[in-house]
């Protein structure tokens, strides 16, 4: 005998024996959706399973209300909010290290418009007329806002201005800015 014709039959041979066991669901054990025959079909007492649960909604604990700890009693406890939630002072005595406390400068808003393309435009017009880098494109909805400089005096916000207006931009104006 080959060793082919051994595992086929040792397949044949396995697949007679199982095959009673693999066909329970052909057995017949009454009408799913009608009346169950008493012989096939036995009662399961389900009643040892089942739970009671409480969906009582959860306490509010914003309200200041807690419950008690007996766990059966509805009574609450009064309890001041500000127990239930850290508070911090606003004067803590903090000052923020020099390098990040704010400051006044003074800019130079070159334009506002609500076009990309014209702001870019705006922006490549101010650094051909004065040569600056520090020129910058923001958005605040709804318009975008071409600005000039971070200047930490008056003057030399005033001699950029000058020099704008000189190359064509009328509209160019000194702004006030508190930063950080």
């Amino acid at each position: 005998m080959t060793t082919k014709f051994r595992l086929l039959l040792a397949t044949l041979v396995c697949g007679a024996a199982l095959a009673p066991l693999g066909c329970g669901g052909a057995t017949n054990v009454g009408d799913r959706y009608g009346d169950k025959d008493e012989d096939s079909a036995t009662a399961v007492d389900l009643s040892a399973y089942r739970e009671e649960f409480d969906f009582a909604p959860a306490p509010d604990f914003t309200t200041g209300e807690l419950p008690s700890d007996n766990a059966g009693d509805a009574q609450t406890t009064n309890v001041d909010p500000s127990q239930l939630w850290y508070t911090y002072d606003d004067d803590d005595g903090y000052e923020p290290p020099e390098h990040l406390a704010s400051r006044d400068v003074y800019s130079v808003l070159v334009g506002t418009t609500d076009d990309m393309d014209e702001a870019k435009r705006l922006k490549r017009k101010a650094y051909h007329a004065t040569d600056r880098e520090d020129i910058s494109i923001t958005f605040e909805p709804p318009l975008f806002k071409v600005k000039m400089g971070g200047f930490t005096n008056l003057n030399s916000a005033r001699g950029a201005l000058f020099d704008l207006k000189e190359a064509g931009v009328p509209d160019a104006i000194i702004i006030h800015e508190r930063v950080r």
